[in-house]
């Protein structure tokens, strides 16, 4: 998880102005693909994101399943996602049957095509699926408000860069998954970068997703410094 987000970090997370909202997102996408999934191409996880994005409009939208409407594109982005990731464990159980032998990575798909019901029975793709859907869904959204809300708290209070350093990350390794992802991003974030809002005066709500109130225009815009260089870079 460490590596996974220092290489993001030093792909998407250049100098200068950056859409914090939309990168946080793909952050927290790209580290559920590679541990739930053991999917590190970024094709393949723009393809995932896109319907996971709709579901989660969805999610705020009045449930009217009409043509056009936000939650009818919800409805089929649902039933898209469930036949990418499905297609993926497919190919997944496929080349673990030609190799004859468990699987050797440690992904929780990977994991789960060994496991069987109460009956001694390998477990269906479809349930596999299904699991893997809702985490993935779950992965979305709650983490990365929950980064974007620290970043701009710290962008607001420039003051405590230096205390949040002392001592290094503290978490015991036990602890749920997502406030681990969330350490080592904040880990990363602060110790290479300092920040500003480029918009001062903008907002964020939460109604219930948090988000930029004027998120299609500045998705939270920020303006990243070198931390060794200094602001001046």
């Amino acid at each position: 998880m460490d590596a996974a987000t220092k290489q993001h970090l030093k792909r998407y997370w250049n100098l200068g102005d950056v859409k914090a909202h939309p990168l946080a997102k793909n952050y927290t996408l790209t580290i559920a693909c590679r541990i739930f999934l053991d999917v590190e191409d970024q094709d393949i996880i723009a393809k995932l994101e896109k319907p996971i994005q709709q579901i989660s409009n969805g999610f705020v939208a009045l449930p009217i399943n009409l043509p056009g409407t936000i939650y009818s594109h919800a409805v089929r982005a649902s039933n898209q996602l469930r036949k990418d990731v499905g297609q993926i464990i497919k190919q997944r159980r496929m080349s673990i049957n030609s190799e004859n032998r468990e699987p050797p990575k440690q992904d929780l798909v990977s994991r789960m095509l060994m496991e069987t019901y109460t009956d001694g029975q390998l477990m269906d793709d479809s349930d596999i699926a299904n699991q893997i859907f809702g985490l993935l869904i779950g992965a979305f959204d709650t983490t990365s408000s929950t980064l974007v809300s620290i970043i701009n708290c710290l962008a607001e209070m420039p003051q405590v860069y230096d205390g949040i350093l002392r001592g290094g990350p503290r978490m015991c390794l036990g602890k749920e998954y997502a406030r681990l992802k969330i350490l080592i991003f904040l880990h990363n974030f602060v110790t290479k970068f300092r920040w500003e809002k480029v918009f001062p005066e903008e907002k964020i709500v939460y109604d219930p997703l948090l988000k930029p109130i004027r998120d299609f225009i500045f998705a939270f815009i920020l303006l990243i410094h070198d931390r060794l260089a200094g602001p001046n870079m």
